[in-house]
């Protein structure tokens, strides 16, 4: 069962090629076994990095360049997505799995990622 009150928070809206911090915290008091970030897609959401009680902290092989931890917690849980581009533009979904009981819903974060590319201007 997930737990549902929890505040996520998108620290910087990015560029192509920046990073973007995503943050996560639980608000209920509810024991959390894990922590796991998803990135929302049309077939199916997929797991892009989660840490557990027990097991730590385990990186998806499809997202290990590409996102890494930045805080681990149980109730407060941050990430960092690395070199930001097009196909990074979504949502992402925070699921703390508590014990005994809660709800599957749970709110997600849309990142919206500006076009803009740093560009180096000479003038002679």
């Amino acid at each position: 069962m997930f737990c549902t009150k929890a505040k996520l928070t998108l620290c910087t809206v990015p560029s192509v090629g920046e990073e973007a911090h995503f943050s996560c915290q639980l608000m209920d008091s509810k024991d959390v076994l894990q922590v796991t970030w998803q990135k929302i897609l049309p077939e199916q959401d997929k797991n892009m990095v989660t840490y557990n009680k027990y097991f730590g902290q385990r990186v998806n092989s499809d997202f290990r360049d590409k996102v890494k931890f930045k805080d681990v917690g149980l109730k407060n849980c941050s990430i960092v997505m690395r070199n930001i581009t097009e196909q990074d533009e979504g949502c992402y979904l925070c699921l703390f799995n508590c014990y005994p009981d809660g709800s599957p819903s749970t709110p997600r974060l849309c990142c919206l990622v500006s076009m803009v590319t740093a560009s180096r201007l000479d003038v002679q």
